[in-house]
């Protein structure tokens, strides 16, 4: 989500175009043109581009010794085949995440962690918030350790680093500064007194971008779109081999929950992840609901309450 934000604030300064080919930014990797269509990042940010999908035995590793590692270096290695026109079908690509990144640096000129801390993480006061890989020294104390089921029981295991795929999953971030970033983006872009994005950015962002059939739920730019007890959500989760995440907007309601956890089959955490939320919406619907606006115990609609305000890292 950070890598989507940071192409809609540089489409907010003329610097990029969501229709324009890639490849008309890209400088170090270039995509084939396999198609008469040319690759956008409007492709890339509904996940529409047409990449197969890899990264089975490189994508993720345990070695930090293995990190540093370029990007652009990565990508170029790492190119997958275009096997459908682009604009056709959603099929999620976690290297197309990581092109969007690889755009984000070269057209800023910042190394992708650097942009991100200074214009997503520092804006939003998101303290305990990183995407470099190792996480930082100061952050180290805080890290959250990620355990996988062995023989019956919970084991704890080395952390996991993406490397060259950092745009698509290399944020370790704590549930109250997730906070923040949900606050600006259920705030048409505001956090306080800072605008993350413009109003009109923030509703193109989470309006419909693409729908393969009218009787599916829509693609917007960088969420894709559920519907949960009646309610249009806007969501985005993740994985990898020890964590689980999931995050989910209802703008209507201004109701935004996030939830990372560790352990268990992936399969069944992303179904676990969904639990919590089931439960606030079908509490919503009652007469004498907490979250209802009239009940609100809250200062005021800039806060929502943390799912724990103990500043504990955990994978996005």
């Amino acid at each position: 989500m950070f890598t989507w934000t940071a192409v809609m604030q540089l489409v907010e300064q003329g610097k990029l175009d969501l229709d324009v080919d890639v490849n008309t930014y890209l400088k170090t990797v270039k995509i084939p043109k396999t198609y008469p269509q040319p690759v956008t990042l409007h492709h890339l940010m509904t996940h529409t581009a047409g990449f197969e999908e890899g990264g089975v035995g490189y994508q993720i590793t345990t070695d930090p010794a293995k990190l540093p590692v370029s990007i652009s270096e990565t990508l170029a290695k790492h190119m997958p085949a275009l096997v459908r026109p682009p604009g056709e079908m959603t099929s999620y690509s976690n290297y197309g995440a990581s092109l969007a990144g690889l755009i984000v640096e070269e057209v800023s000129g910042m190394a992708y962690y650097d942009y991100i801390q200074k214009n997503i993480f520092d804006p939003l006061e998101m303290k305990y918030a990183t995407v470099e890989e190792p996480i930082p020294a100061s952050l180290a104390p805080n890290a959250m350790l990620g355990y996988a089921r062995e023989n019956g029981q919970f084991v704890a295991k080395p952390p996991t680093f993406e490397g060259g795929f950092r745009p698509a999953g290399s944020g370790a971030v704590s549930a109250l500064d997730m906070a923040h970033f949900m606050i600006a983006h259920l705030q048409d872009g505001r956090y306080g007194n800072k605008q993350l994005l413009k109003p009109e950015t923030a509703k193109l962002m989470h309006s419909p971008a693409f729908q393969f059939d009218e009787r599916l739920p829509a693609m917007d730019l960088g969420f894709y779109e559920l519907r949960m007890n009646g309610l249009r959500v806007i969501s985005h989760g993740g994985a990898d081999t020890l964590f689980s995440t999931e995050l989910y907007l209802v703008p209507d309601k201004q109701i935004g929950i996030f939830v990372s956890f560790s352990g268990g089959d992936g399969g069944l955490q992303r179904q676990g992840c969904r639990k919590p939320f089931s439960i606030v919406t079908i509490r919503h619907k009652k007469s004498n609901c907490l979250l209802c606006p009239k009940n609100l115990r809250m200062p005021c609609r800039n806060t929502l309450v943390p799912i724990s305000s103990r500043a504990v890292t955990t994978r996005i």
